[in-house]
């Protein structure tokens, strides 16, 4: 585990309270996270503890997969605790809170740099000697522009810094063209990608046009069949019902035998259960005609500007299902931060989802798996803002605003259709969205507002 993800390794003024010590790592709590039943830890040594797995790795008790959540009051009694400077032992004098020492370590003077022979980390007083007597770079003495095309190999590291200084414009050239080739070469392959993608969407289009343009006449068709054969069975019911007036010996003395009620019976059953069959078949057909025309629908609400605004219309009726488990979860239409940028898409949970369950709405950004991820940064850096409408007065919007945790894996390159959420259990009250005259609900819709930055 990386040293930024687990606990703070630091040397506190007054001793390291045992209240506020990971569980996990023994070290003081970074980002510390509780459970519902008040063990704390780490949140990333919690959840490299934790796997897949549901139970609690302080406990080892069952605990439900989104039943944590920050502890805020320890997160602000850490940021207070008083400490020294990782680099006291190499000089530093620096003393202040935990909250104010990443800050000062970037800027610290005598932290350790990184040798440029054998990587290894050394404080600014120790560095000069120890690069006279690097065994790499006495051993391998290339210079560290070799990567951009530089030859230049010597026996003795102060040539090299001699070669270094004396070279500086034409390291420089030599780099900026092995940039530029690099930069070429992946914009090209950019390029082609664009273009296949491209291509496979206006296939996809091309496709979904003919599919619909089938299915629409097959429905046709089929109704036009069903239409027919309605006719035929009720020309067949008619004669059936004359025969039954007329008796067993009709009006003109003719006598129905057993044989031919017994047919016209079967007739009716056949014609019977081939309408039924296709009104079963026309039944599938728009089926998938309604799904055809709900992928659409959801193609057309992409947006590609980090930006989205999704409507939840019938309300009552999704809350109802939410409430009864039916459909629990709702996910807006996929969109994009910009046209070939990160994809992502809104889940909302009407009953409220893990600590927020049956008493708010809970709302979630959740990062899922495109064809452009590769050309992209990660892990996602980006702020999220949710934005609950009001109706009639945009000044009473509920707002929840968050930045991505890079050390979480809901912000690192998916790698399944889509990555674990991460968002507000708690974005609002039901009551609060439910109150009559409250202006966030009319004519059973509600609007959400997703922005990312």
């Amino acid at each position: 585990m990386d040293s930024q993800e687990e606990g703070y390794n630091v040397n506190l003024v007054n001793g390291l309270p045992p209240r506020l010590q990971c569980p996990l790592c023994q070290k003081l709590m970074r980002k510390p996270l509780q459970t519902p039943r008040g063990e704390v830890a780490c949140s990333a040594c919690y959840k490299k503890h934790k796997g897949d797995s549901n139970i609690c790795p302080i406990d080892h008790e069952v605990i439900e997969l989104d039943g944590t959540y920050p502890d805020r009051a320890k997160q602000r009694d850490i940021f207070m605790l008083a400490c020294f400077c990782p680099n006291a032992k190499f000089g530093c004098g620096w003393q202040g809170s935990v909250r104010l020492l990443e800050d000062h370590n970037a800027v610290c003077q005598f932290g350790p740099t990184e040798c440029v022979f054998c990587s290894k980390k050394f404080p600014p007083s120790e560095m000069e000697q120890h690069q006279k007597q690097c065994v790499l770079a006495m051993s391998n003495m290339a210079c560290p522009f070799a990567h951009a095309g530089c030859q230049f190999k010597v026996s003795e590291f102060e040539s090299v810094d001699e070669h270094i200084t004396r070279n500086a414009l034409l390291h420089a050239k030599m780099f900026s063209e092995h940039y530029k080739a690099n930069e070429t070469k992946h914009q090209q392959e950019k390029t082609d990608m664009v273009n296949q993608i491209k291509g496979l969407q206006l296939e996809l289009h091309s496709t979904k046009e003919k599919f619909t343009q089938t299915t629409r006449q097959m429905q046709q068709e089929f109704e036009n069949k069903i239409e027919e054969f309605q006719k035929v069975l009720q020309v067949k019911l008619s004669e059936v019902e004359a025969i039954k007036a007329r008796g067993p010996s009709g009006g003109d003395g003719t006598v129905m035998s057993a044989e031919m009620s017994s047919g016209i019976h079967k007739e009716i059953k056949k014609t019977r259960d081939d309408v039924t069959q296709m009104n079963k078949t026309v039944s599938n057909i728009t089926h998938n005609l309604a799904d055809v025309d709900l992928r659409h629908q959801l193609h057309e609400n992409t947006t590609f500007d980090g930006h989205m605004i999704w409507k939840i219309d019938n309300f009552e009726t999704r809350y109802q299902q939410a409430v009864i488990g039916k459909t629990t979860a709702l996910h807006s239409a996929p969109s994009f931060t910009s046209r070939y940028g990160y994809k992502f898409c809104a889940r909302l949970y009407l009953n409220g989802d893990g600590m927020g369950k049956g008493t708010h709405v809970s709302l979630f950004f959740v990062l899922m798996k495109s064809e452009f991820d590769t050309l992209l940064e990660w892990p996602f850096n980006k702020k999220v803002t949710f934005t609950l409408i009001n109706q009639e007065n945009q000044e009473r919007n509920v707002v929840e605003t968050f930045n991505a945790d890079v050390n979480s894996s809901s912000f690192k390159k998916p790698t399944k259709h889509m990555n674990i959420a991460s968002g507000c259990p708690y974005f609002v009250s039901q009551e609060k969205l439910k109150k009559p005259n409250s202006g966030f609900i009319k004519d059973g819709c509600f609007f959400l507002e997703i922005k990312l930055k």
